[in-house]
């Protein structure tokens, strides 16, 4: 990016200012040639008051489909800016008072070829950005003049100049979320292209933007500290050429007219817990060595509902209940994903040297409608491979799933509704085992595991254990024959 703003800002000053203020002095300078110091001083001071202080601007391309651009002013060429990328901008420069016409072109091309065309009028003594927003494809770019209240910021504060220009995107609430249990509103209702001016003590903040009018932020951004004493104009941006309504971006102009991009935060993942080891007294599992434990006195077949954890990679130690972190006979480093549902469990027997801790993700989002979809996991250390069949019919039978060893996993979507399932541990075509699985509920999601039931337990002792949606479980014996 080249900006040629200096030589403009200057021509255009000495334009203004040299020609009719030369006369003006020249004239005084003779007609006063023989008065006092005194009337020397009060001409100055009446030449003064004749001087109108500058306007500031300064510009800032945030076009998400727009290439790099050259901007003109006046017509002027070379270009007043040169191939002004998006999301970049520059610092204030200061013109004399007055009407200019802003011509935004692609990188190279000349102001005939612009795309943008205004007229922007500067006061003096005001601030302005000159911001090019809005979709090519969308015939919605647009230059618009945002004037920029850099007086007056109360001491100890931060002054956001607060922006929506982000035109996918429909009118917001704004929340101060940094406290998630006291969230409070800053401004409500705010439409594409309107502006705020926001006083606030210095520090860092999270902010919450609501799209959908519920009370609830749809995107959160974690905003840095920007420093006491400063007016930083903070804009919401569409991020992309491709870009929906939730894609999001906060851009920061700062005082030196360098930007920052801030990405929305990623939605939390979720995560629960169960404990499968048959053999396994009961647990406190820690998370990162956080003491208390995150969950205390799970027993065989328990588990809890979802929790919120930040994306991030997070380390489990299953330890005996009542003991430490550091006497974990399970420890496992697992990374989650925002947005991702997972379950951590642990499995497999301390007798066999089989314990582990695996973290399944679980597929939660679309489902389809009247369907249960049942996450089928192989959790029965001491059983070989099977083949899972549907056998509500008995006339009927059909294969669910085939050749599932220990420790597989899948899911698989049926209608709502009670089903017998069979399980096929010598691979002849016939279950050894059959399951009553009652109807779990339409448009749910169950992860069905199928454990051994107890320290003794054989390859044809196995039970099922689902673990429901509200993170209770049900276990579920084989028929009788």
């Amino acid at each position: 990016m080249t900006r040629y703003w200096l030589a403009f800002g200057v021509m255009g000053l000495v334009a203004a200012c040299s020609g009719d203020e030369e006369d003006k002095a020249t004239d005084t300078a003779m007609a006063d040639a023989d008065t006092d110091a005194d009337a020397d001083a009060d001409a100055d001071t009446d030449a003064d008051t004749d001087v109108v202080d500058n306007a500031s601007i300064r510009v800032l391309h945030l076009g998400p489909d727009a290439p790099g651009v050259d901007v003109f002013v006046d017509d002027g060429t070379p270009a007043a800016i040169s191939d002004l990328g998006f999301t970049e901008g520059i610092d204030y420069v200061d013109l004399p008072e007055a009407t200019y016409n802003f011509k935004v072109s692609v990188t190279g091309q000349t102001p005939g070829d612009a795309v943008l065309d205004a007229d922007v009028p500067l006061t003096g003594g005001t601030r302005y950005a000159a911001v090019a927003h809005g979709y090519l494809a969308d015939s919605d770019l647009v230059l618009s003049a945002f004037v920029e209240n850099t007086e007056g910021i109360p001491a100890g504060n931060t002054r956001l100049h607060v922006v929506h220009a982000a035109s996918r995107t429909p009118q917001v609430d704004i929340w101060n979320v940094t406290d998630p249990s006291n969230p409070t509103p800053l401004l409500t209702d705010v439409d594409y292209g309107a502006d705020a001016d926001l006083d606030v003590p210095a520090g860092a903040y999270d902010i919450g933007f609501d799209a959908t009018d519920d009370g609830v932020p749809d995107l959160v951004y974690s905003v840095p500290d920007l420093g006491a004493d400063t007016y930083v104009s903070v804009y919401a941006v569409n991020s992309g050429p491709d870009a929906t309504a939730f894609d999001v971006n906060l851009v920061a102009h700062l005082p030196d007219g360098t930007t920052a991009t801030i990405a929305p935060n990623p939605p939390p993942a979720s995560i629960r817990v169960l404990h499968l080891g048959p053999d396994a007294p009961g647990v406190d599992v820690f998370v990162n060595d956080g003491t208390p434990a995150a969950v205390s006195d799970l027993g065989f077949t328990e588990g809890i509902d979802y929790v919120e954890l930040a994306e991030d990679t997070y380390n489990f130690k299953v330890s005996v209940t009542g003991q430490t972190p550091g006497d974990a006979v399970l420890s496992a480093d697992v990374p989650l994903t925002g947005g991702a549902s997972y379950a951590a469990v642990a499995h497999g027997y301390i007798a066999d040297k089989t314990l582990v801790l695996s973290a399944f993700v679980e597929n939660v989002e679309g489902i389809p409608a009247g369907n249960t979809r049942l996450h089928v996991v192989h959790a029965a250390a001491r059983t070989p491979q099977v083949d899972i069949w549907n056998v509500t019919d008995p006339s009927n039978p059909s294969p669910l799933l085939t050749d599932v060893d220990y420790g597989a996993e899948a899911d698989v979507d049926v209608p709502a509704g009670a089903y017998d399932i069979g399980f096929d541990a010598t691979d002849d075509g016939v279950p050894d085992l059959v399951y009553s699985v009652p109807n779990l509920g339409a448009d749910t999601y169950v992860s069905v595991y199928a454990v051994n039931p107890g320290p003794s337990a054989t390859a044809f002792d196995v039970n099922l254990v689902a673990h429901l949606a509200d993170g209770s479980t049900v276990t579920l014996t084989p028929n009788a024959e």
